[in-house]
């Protein structure tokens, strides 16, 4: 089991920050992470 350190950083008491670099431009990225449908795609 990986610990919690490996999928982010605990920031603040209640915030856990994610970064990753994924690919593709800014935009289309953000579209995936906002549309519901886009989103439902990329994570089934």
């Amino acid at each position: 089991m990986k610990s919690i350190e490996a999928y982010g950083e605990l920031t603040e008491p209640a915030t856990f920050t994610i970064q990753r670099l994924l690919p593709g431009p800014i935009e289309r990225v953000w579209a995936y992470l906002t549309e519901s449908d886009l989103r439902r795609q990329w994570m089934a």
